[in-house]
């Protein structure tokens, strides 16, 4: 297996012309990724922290989420 280590900063790949794509990182102890389209209208966004966990699916005005705590 492949391991890949993420900066403290975290990871953001991005199209050609700059716009983010996909984003993972670790915030205030929680594990976060989240996929961008390319004109960052709709989002799918994976939280997981020891007290809770949460899902988030965005696409303009309409969303989506859930949390566990």
């Amino acid at each position: 297996m492949q391991e890949i280590i993420i900066p403290d900063d975290g990871l953001i790949y991005k199209t050609s012309d700059g716009k983010p794509v996909l984003q993972i990182s670790f915030v205030n102890e929680a594990a976060l990724f989240a996929l961008f389209s390319k004109n960052e209208n709709s989002k799918i966004l994976l939280l997981c922290h020891d007290s809770e966990s949460g899902i988030f699916i965005g696409n303009g005005q309409k969303s989506i989420g859930v949390t566990v705590i």
